[in-house]
């Protein structure tokens, strides 16, 4: 059968209907648990919403961005930072659980103001002010890190 060596490794293509009946469409599911890179300023047009030209989707749960701190705020709950990515600044905050303190110590003396990091988090606008809730922010050890992150945003 010649036409079976055309989808070598597994792959079947479907028709239209048949991925849908069979549960195979996910992708609105999939939209809501991505991680899409971003920029600051592409976060702030798709907020203002012109998203022309942006790979950012606003739907998306997760974003990730990376920056240097230029700012930082400290709090009996949370640890605040300002981030600044090259296309502007946002709030990033990062709230302090009681269980994390031998670790938290360390985090927070990587997390210190001018280093480079890298933040995994959703976006929230409380108040008026947009802001950035960390629920993991990484120090940046290679600085080809940003030059990827903004390539890839």
């Amino acid at each position: 059968e010649g036409g079976a060596s055309q989808f070598a490794g597994g792959f079947m293509p479907q028709s239209q209907g048949e991925g849908a009946a069979a549960g195979g469409d996910k992708r609105g599911m999939a939209k809501k648990d991505n991680l899409s890179p971003i920029t600051v300023k592409q976060l702030a047009m798709a907020l203002d919403g012109n998203t022309a030209g942006a790979s950012f989707d606003p739907e998306a749960n997760n974003i990730t961005l990376v920056g240097k701190i230029v700012d930082t705020r400290e709090s009996a709950t949370s640890l605040t930072y300002t981030v600044d990515d090259g296309t502007g600044k946002v709030e990033v905050q990062y709230w302090v659980q009681a269980d994390e303190d031998p670790a938290l110590e360390q985090s927070k003396a990587e997390w210190r103001l001018g280093a480079y990091v890298r933040v995994y988090g959703h976006y929230r606008e409380f108040q008026g002010v947009r802001s950035v809730m960390a629920f993991a922010i990484r120090p940046v050890t290679d600085f080809n890190e940003v030059t990827f992150h903004l390539l890839e945003a």
